[in-house]
């Protein structure tokens, strides 16, 4: 079955939007969008945003309290909240949806990536 046939037109403008939208792909929106894509159920990804806002907080908190470090990404996202890689059942499907990778905290590098970059950029980082 096409892709389009099992979509609605308003999360094909989504991605659509977000891919146009300038310089930088909002990598976390995207990879929430085709998460939401893949379900035959709808999912509320607003407390996964919040989830990903509450790390960005705790971040930013750390970076005023000892330093701009790129290592301070790695204290907060896997010491403080955990989410690391699934070296156990690495090849299931969750492990690269970014909605289940949030939600279960562990999953593919490359899903994981999304949110590193997602939250560097949060703090004005280059990445």
């Amino acid at each position: 079955m096409p892709l389009e046939a099992t979509v609605t037109a308003a999360e094909i403008r989504r991605l659509r939007d977000l891919c146009a939208a300038g310089d930088r792909l909002d990598l976390l929106e995207a990879a929430l969008t085709l998460s939401t894509l893949q379900r035959d159920e709808t999912i509320d990804t607003a407390p996964l945003r919040q989830h990903v806002a509450a790390i960005a907080v705790e971040l930013a908190d750390l970076v005023h309290r000892r330093g701009a470090l790129p290592e301070r990404l790695g204290e907060v996202i896997a010491a403080a909240y955990g989410c690391r890689g699934d070296s156990e059942t690495y090849d299931d499907l969750q492990n690269a949806d970014v909605a289940r990778v949030l939600e279960r905290r562990k999953g593919l590098p490359v899903a994981l990536a999304i949110l590193y970059l997602h939250i560097a950029r949060g703090q004005g980082w280059d990445a």
